[in-house]
């Protein structure tokens, strides 16, 4: 029976999506992001880089997107519908993840509402079949990693440790943004339960050793690119700085398609241009502590409004749709997020401390709250979320309903 409703799961994830291509995208070619230059410019016989503030960096995103990009590219010729191909069939395996996850904690019925909600959710659909973006990879990878946390805790055998691994190595390679929860459920998964703690402990560093060692590449290419440790990425003190330059709403943009950086650029000097990314992120990293000394309560209360704009809208967000769109889109978010936040409520009121899952659900939440809170966010940053999110929707509709109950807790 299972088996049956994962099929039909991927189906309707992909079929969803193939529609929304062939009537919206179709003839055009998908949209491509700056990630395609710098695939571009390997493909040509260049190093990897990436063009930020009007320089060229060569470690500005983890490696993985445009490393798949790369070898498809070299293998196959330059056909972006290959990336797209690969985008559906991740996505189709989204919502059959969130229905394996949600079956843990809430019934069977709503966990199926959980994993049909997840695969029609129209971010996104939008964004797996319009955009090629590493977003539409690294949204699948913490979703397993996710699970993968969770048959760990099941069954904690070297194999699922192994596998867990592989799987948190690859998210970081296409987005690091995860980190700060790997850390915190690393922490969780120990704590939580007193007895077998040390095997616990084993399997965690077993997890943390695979894991480095799927990112040993990047982080020795850096080394000897940049003769200091650079685990992920060089931008991560400009997205620092455009979250919480002064006048800023934490976004990257300040409003009609002017970026925070072509605002604040002309007062960087022409010094500025001519240092490397390095040297330009200590820059941007002593600017922004600067703000804070300068203006502690204002830069408090940005940080306030981020966590806001990371869970509604931002004031600029959705400026490029059609008014009538952003509001249909609003009133969806409502419907969803008003049933996730009394499911979450209702976990933090009548759960105990101690359960595994709920406490891994708020972590995961908290995490990702707080890592955009300290950065910038954009509207795309809560969609990283939304599989998660929607199990909780599940779970709150099914709470609502007459026939809705909770099933028994990890």
């Amino acid at each position: 029976m299972t088996g049956r409703k994962i099929f039909w799961l991927i189906f309707i994830a992909i079929a969803v999506r193939a529609a929304f291509y062939f009537s919206v995208v179709f003839p055009q070619a998908p949209l491509l992001d700056d990630d395609t230059d710098a695939v571009v410019n390997m493909l040509e016989g260049d190093r990897l880089h990436w063009h930020l503030a009007n320089s060229d960096y060569y470690a500005a995103k983890p490696p993985g997107f445009t490393g798949l990009c790369f070898i498809t590219y070299k293998l196959f010729g330059f056909h972006p519908n290959i990336i797209l191909l690969l985008q559906f069939i991740l996505a189709g395996f989204v919502p059959c993840l969130a229905y394996l996850i949600a079956k843990r904690l809430i019934d069977e019925r709503w966990a199926v509402v959980a994993a049909v909600l997840t695969a029609i959710h129209p971010p996104l659909v939008v964004y797996s079949a319009m955009r090629l973006a590493d977003f539409n990879f690294y949204v699948p990878l913490y979703l397993w990693s996710f699970y993968c946390l969770i048959r760990l805790y099941e069954d904690g055998s070297v194999k699922n440790a192994l596998f867990a691994g592989v799987v948190f190595g690859c998210a970081l390679l296409f987005r690091s943004i995860i980190m700060l929860f790997f850390l915190l459920a690393a922490v969780w998964f120990i704590l939580h339960r007193a007895d077998g703690r040390l095997q616990r402990t084993k399997l965690t560093v077993l997890v943390m050793a695979v894991s480095a060692c799927i990112l040993a590449p990047w982080w020795i290419r850096n080394y000897n690119l940049f003769h200091r440790p650079v685990l992920f990425q060089t931008d991560k003190w400009f997205a620092f700085w455009a979250g919480n330059v002064p006048g800023s709403t934490g976004s990257l943009y300040v409003g009609n398609d002017v970026s925070v950086w072509g605002k604040h650029r002309d007062g960087f000097g022409e010094q500025f241009f001519k240092l490397d990314e390095i040297e330009q992120g200590e820059i941007f990293r002593q600017k922004t502590i600067g703000y804070f000394y300068d203006d502690r309560a204002g830069f408090l209360l940005r940080i306030v409004k981020k966590v806001f704009y990371f869970w509604y809208f931002s004031p600029h967000q959705g400026q490029d749709y059609p008014l009538m769109w952003m509001m249909i889109y609003k009133i969806y978010y409502l419907c969803i997020i008003l049933p996730a936040v009394y499911f979450i409520v209702f976990l933090l009121c009548s759960v105990k401390r101690r359960d595994f899952l709920p406490v891994l659900f708020y972590l995961f939440f908290l995490s990702f709250t707080a890592v955009h809170a300290a950065y910038f966010t954009e509207g795309r940053h809560r969609f990283c979320i939304a599989p998660v999110l929607l199990i909780c929707t599940a779970g709150g509709l099914g709470m609502m309903s007459v026939r809705g109950r909770l099933k028994n807790i990890l």
